[in-house]
Parts: structure tokens; C-alpha cells; sequence
């Protein structure tokens, strides 16, 4: 077997999630380490934290793929007594590559919008784009599709919360026949005009503003709002797995995120 090096993990990464569909804002690709670093076990998570990178070492992994990217803006320095500098001093320590597979995943045309719609029980599913020049295919910035039954938006949102083991979910507007859905992983908020335009009744997505509430609610539209890590912390598996089948190494998953909240909101 070929040995398995940071540049052929990255080029893995790009071939089923091009780094091109990343936010021009993100900060994806490798974050800590060297391409040329060979690599024994891969890591997967949806934080770059104290804890992942102690199991990843736990484990025998040398690289982490993290969805959020520890470190999002231009450092002048790195403190190892502020969070982010005891990061890159234990993964440096513990000689621990870390790539971050963030907006790229999220919005390419197989990455977690598109999983994360299929397993809410979404079929028929189709992109919703923004206007992003310069890609191969048009994003999947947020996700349409259809449900196999119609429902109501608190019978939906209860579905929602039992199909990704969510432990809670806020539902807003009182829809009786929802029957098209829209979803955005993360904090998608400012997509509930486009989730309308594409003919959703209802939309699905995490840390909703109160204008973004009000205004949709008045323009007809039911929403669901779900916690931003629990929802993206589900699409973390099929990265894993996409991993794992394109460069052979074994691959751990590093799970659990933020489970401590156990109370259905209603509106």
C-alpha cells in the first residue's frame, strides 16, 4: 500500500468536496501541520477541542479533520494561555496535522446540506444556489425537497427531532400541509427568502435572528429551528466515511456534540 500522506488527504477531500465551494470568509484546507507529513490514522470531528484532539491522540491518529477551522483570522500571536493557543501547542506537541473541511463540505454538490436533507426524511432533493461565480456545478448553499406524506409544522418538527436523535427543536407558524421543505445546515438563517422562493412552506436551520423569525413568519413561511452543533455533528459520519473510502486509512469519528438540552420549544 502507498504511503498515505496530509497532500493525498487533502486532494481526497477536494476531488468529493472541491475547497472551491468554500465561502470566500471560511478558512478551509490544511490549518496546522505539513503536507508532506505521512499519516497513520485520521481523526474526524466537528471541533478542533482539548478533548477531540486528546482521543485523536488516544487513538493513534496524527491528523484531525475538523469542520469549523480553529483559526478563522490572521494570528499576530499565539499565546498558549488563550484557548486557540493551547490548541495549536497540543496538536503541535502531540504532532497532530489538522485540515478543516468547513463551507466546502457544507455547500458542494455530495457534501452535508444534501446529506443532512436526505436524512430528515427529505426526497427529490435540489439545490438552492446563491450567486457564486467560478464553480464547476451550482452550489448547494441550502437544500429543497419533498416529504412523502404531508404534515404540520409541530408534527414536523417532532419527526425532524426523532430522525437526527436532535435533543430539542423550536418550531415556528402553524402550517397545516407542509408537503416541500427547505434546510441549511448551520446558521442559515438569511436563506429563508431564497428557502420561500424555491416554493418551501417550511425551513430548516439553526440560530435564527428574531427579524429573520419575524419577517418570515409574515411572509408564510413555518420554520424550524434546530442547534447549529447537533445538526452538523450528524454529516460528520459521512465525512468520515467519504474519508476513509478515498485514501484507505482507518478513520475514528469524534462525536457528541452539545447533548445536554432536553426541552422542545414551541412558539
Amino acid at each position: 500500500m502507498s504511503t498515505v500522506t496530509i497532500e493525498k488527504i487533502l486532494k481526497a477531500i477536494d476531488s468529493f468536496s472541491p475547497f472551491c465551494y468554500a465561502y470566500e470568509w471560511d478558512n478551509c484546507g490544511l490549518i496546522i501541520g505539513s503536507r508532506d507529513r505521512e499519516v497513520r490514522k485520521i481523526a474526524v470531528s466537528l471541533d478542533l477541542g482539548i478533548k477531540s484532539v486528546e482521543k485523536a491522540v488516544q487513538e493513534g491518529c496524527n491528523c484531525i479533520v475538523t469542520h469549523h477551522p480553529p483559526v478563522f483570522h490572521p494570528i499576530k500571536k499565539i499565546d498558549f494561555s488563550s484557548y486557540t493557543g493551547k490548541l495549536i501547542e497540543k496538536a503541535i506537541q502531540f504532532g497532530i496535522n489538522v485540515i478543516a473541511a468547513h463551507t466546502n463540505w457544507d455547500t458542494s454538490p455530495n457534501g452535508g446540506n444534501k446529506f443532512l436533507a436526505s436524512q430528515l426524511g427529505l426526497v427529490e432533493l435540489e439545490p438552492i444556489s446563491l450567486p457564486r461565480p467560478n464553480l464547476p456545478s451550482p452550489s448547494w448553499d441550502g437544500v429543497i425537497g419533498k416529504l412523502k406524506f404531508p404534515v404540520n409544522t409541530e408534527a414536523l418538527a417532532e419527526e425532524i427531532k426523532a430522525r437526527g436523535s436532535f435533543s430539542w427543536v423550536k418550531y415556528y407558524g402553524d402550517c397545516p400541509n407542509i408537503s416541500t421543505v427547505a434546510v441549511c445546515e448551520g446558521a442559515g438563517g438569511d436563506l429563508w427568502q431564497e428557502a420561500l422562493r424555491a416554493g418551501a412552506s417550511a425551513f430548516v436551520t439553526a440560530e435564527l435572528k428574531h427579524h429573520q423569525i419575524q419577517e418570515a413568519l409574515d411572509a408564510g413561511l413555518s420554520l424550524i429551528e434546530l442547534s447549529h452543533a447537533q445538526m452538523e455533528d450528524l454529516t460528520m459520519q459521512a465525512l468520515a466515511e467519504k474519508i476513509k473510502a478515498y485514501v484507505g486509512v482507518d478513520v475514528v469519528l469524534v462525536t457528541g456534540a452539545f447533548k445536554e438540552e432536553k426541552i422542545i420549544y414551541k412558539r
